[in-house]
């Protein structure tokens, strides 16, 4: 996580809720992709895995390589 706190989410965008904040520093295993990579699906935050938007996080290796995660329903 690159920025000083970082929301995660159950979904790829701002419409889904919160699930946790993460504090600068912490490291995550990246685990999918939306499909235009602006988000990031990884694992895991309290157990389950979230999303959170690619340009907040420095990955360590390319995305590209990450399989395309549906979104999950929002409703």
């Amino acid at each position: 996580v690159a920025n000083d706190l970082v929301n995660v989410r159950a979904g790829p965008g701002a419409q889904y809720p919160v699930v946790a904040v993460l504090p600068a520093g912490t490291r995550l295993s990246l685990t999918g992709r939306s499909a235009d990579s602006s988000w990031l699906f990884v694992c895991c935050v309290n157990g389950q895995s979230v999303w959170l938007a690619q340009f907040l996080i420095q990955p360590e290796a390319s995305i590209d390589e990450l399989p395309i995660q549906p979104a999950p329903n929002t409703g």
